[in-house]
């Protein structure tokens, strides 16, 4: 009955759980909590994945407010400020993505780790072999979970496959490549030297 006399309110519309409160003889929190434990989608707040254009704007007022999560999701318009907050947070926990190089690298220092296992990898040592230069903050857990990510994406049955295996067919997807991709250019260097030589 409660979801029932809620919806059938034109109120309902404008999110407004006070005066929604008062009408049916409950809180503006008791509403608010029912509702979104019933699932009821108010017409102001979009629960969908979120847009590009509210991507765009909330990385916008992000910049321009930092953490107010309810200047942010005013200015957004379609979310509220817990959503806002919750983006933010997995952002932050989410990793970035390794470029070419950084995959390549991170696959070199694996294929000479001396196991024969994956969960023989030592994941605090790898970030001591890891170029300073490319991230200094780097740690163990954060290689490990692109490693696993890179590993679930390249290769098919990896679950079948042996750490050797493994390490295999992701150097020769992504360090094969690279590596003629050199080769080439050192050969087209070297003809261009000797056709000044012979000029």
């Amino acid at each position: 009955w409660y979801q029932r006399r809620v919806r059938d309110m034109e109120i309902c519309s404008e999110n407004r759980y006070a005066e929604i409160g008062r009408v049916i003889g409950r809180s503006a929190g008791s509403v608010r909590d029912r509702l979104t434990k019933v699932g009821t989608k108010l017409p102001s707040r979009n629960r969908d994945r979120w847009s590009d254009e509210e991507i765009k704007t909330f990385e916008d007022a992000q910049d321009k407010f930092g953490d107010d999560w309810k200047k942010i999701s005013a200015l957004v318009g379609t979310r509220t400020w817990k959503q806002c907050a919750k983006r933010a947070e997995v952002a932050q926990k989410k990793p970035a993505e390794l470029n070419e190089d950084e995959q390549v690298i991170l696959l070199e220092i694996l294929d000479k780790e001396p196991v024969h296992f994956i969960d023989e990898i030592n994941w605090k040592e790898i970030p001591e072999k890891w170029p300073y230069e490319l991230d200094p903050q780097i740690d163990g857990n954060m290689l490990k979970e692109k490693f696993f990510r890179l590993m679930q994406y390249r290769v098919p049955f990896y679950s079948h496959l042996s750490y050797s295996d493994i390490i295999e067919l992701l150097m020769e997807h992504f360090c094969k490549p690279r590596r003629d991709k050199s080769k080439k250019q050192s050969e087209m260097i070297n003809e261009s030297i000797k056709v000044e030589v012979v000029d």
